[in-house]
């Protein structure tokens, strides 16, 4: 596969996991406001979102900045 379809694969791997971080993010505190999670395990949960959420930003902008200096190599900057 070409370059731009890896980086396209790649955005929406990002995407995919900032949905998921949300998605885990809301589930853990609807299951603590209704008393079926404890605070401990539904602080455990939220930093995992977290780190989820953080680590696919991470990598959205590492595929954005490469998509840059590919776009600036094509034409000669």
């Amino acid at each position: 596969m070409s370059g731009s379809v890896w980086r396209k694969v790649r955005l929406a791997g990002a995407l995919l996991c900032l949905t998921c971080a949300g998605s885990l993010s809301r589930l853990v505190v609807r299951l603590a406001w209704s008393g079926l999670l404890d605070p401990r395990r539904a602080r455990d949960g939220l930093r995992i979102a977290r780190a989820v959420r953080r680590r696919a930003v991470r990598l959205a902008l590492r595929v954005q900045a490469r998509d840059i200096e590919g776009r600036n190599e094509d034409h000669g900057h």
